[in-house]
């Protein structure tokens, strides 16, 4: 598994923002999604602006450990991430 910590001090966002605001609805990925390395899995706010949090490599979103508006720590694990790795999984091409 791979932690993803958060990287900047401030508020986890999961949904999608533009300008500061709310677009749409929901997160903007599902827990038990397939991610492709360097996508957005959220952000985090701080002083009014968003830091993007990426995918560091291609697998599956097992879980957020920290939860929508909740202040977060410069490294704190924010997301859990079961890696896929190339030549192990059948397909797994289509994910890099």
């Amino acid at each position: 598994m791979i932690l993803l910590g958060a990287p900047k001090v401030g508020v986890m966002r999961r949904g999608r923002y533009v300008k500061g605001k709310p677009v749409g609805k929901g997160p903007v990925v599902e827990i038990g999604a397939t991610i492709k390395k360097g996508q957005v899995l959220g952000f985090v706010e701080q002083l009014g602006t968003f830091v993007a949090i990426e995918a560091p490599q291609a697998g599956e979103l097992v879980a957020f450990l920290a939860d929508e508006g909740a202040p977060v720590e410069y490294g704190e694990p924010i997301c859990e991430i079961a890696p896929y790795f190339s030549g192990h999984i059948i397909g797994d091409a289509k994910h890099f």
